[in-house]
This record gives structure tokens, C-alpha cells and sequence, in this order.
């Protein structure tokens, strides 16, 4: 998604191709593979093996011990629920401020 044009220019300015590869052409590159980035890493959070073979059951017995002590499934449960939301909105959050760090212009473009 990024022009020969930036090649090009790199040349023009008499850079060898390393020196354009590191100073333009992966700053643009991981601006763009940033968000997707993103996406996968929290739908590794969500679905990962490790996740729920040692996460889930560890979290779903300690609730269903708490449940049997206090009988209030709702708050126990609400509770885990809200334990990986934070984890996944941690995630997306400095997702988004190194989106906003390596895209500027497109920041500035949005408004923000």
C-alpha cells in the first residue's frame, strides 16, 4: 500500500536502499499493520488455548465456589466478565496510542 514513489524519492535523495527501508518505508508499513495487529492480538486473549486451559476453568471454579459460599451469581460472574473486558480495553488502548504516535497525519486528519 505504499507507492514506489517513496523508493524513488529515497533514491533521489542518494540513500541506500537499507537507510530507506528503516527511515520511510517501516515507520508507513507499521502505521498500516498496527491495527490489525491489534485485532488478532486480542482475539488471542479471548480464544486462546492457554487462555481456556488455564484461565477459564481456574476463574469459572473459583466463581462457582464463591457462588456456593455468597449464592450471588450475578456479581461473581460480572466480575470475571469485567476482568477481561479491562484486559482487552488495556490492549486496545496502548494499541491506540501507538496508532496515534506512528500515524500523526492521520490523526490529524480525524480531528483528534
Amino acid at each position: 500500500s505504499i507507492s514506489y514513489g517513496q523508493v524513488e524519492a529515497g533514491y533521489a535523495l542518494g540513500l541506500r536502499y537499507l537507510t530507506i527501508f528503516r527511515k520511510i518505508l517501516v515507520p508507513q508499513v507499521l502505521g498500516y499493520i498496527l491495527p490489525a495487529v491489534t485485532n488478532l492480538t486480542i482475539t488471542l486473549i479471548k480464544e486462546s488455548a492457554i487462555l481456556s486451559a488455564i484461565t477459564v476453568p481456574e476463574l469459572t471454579y473459583m466463581a462457582q465456589n464463591i457462588i456456593g459460599r455468597t449464592f450471588s451469581p450475578v456479581e461473581i460472574f460480572t466480575a470475571i466478565a469485567l476482568l477481561y473486558w479491562g484486559l482487552t480495553a488495556f490492549v486496545a488502548a496502548i494499541s491506540r496510542s501507538l496508532e496515534h504516535r506512528l500515524q500523526p497525519h492521520l490523526a490529524a486528519r480525524r480531528g483528534a
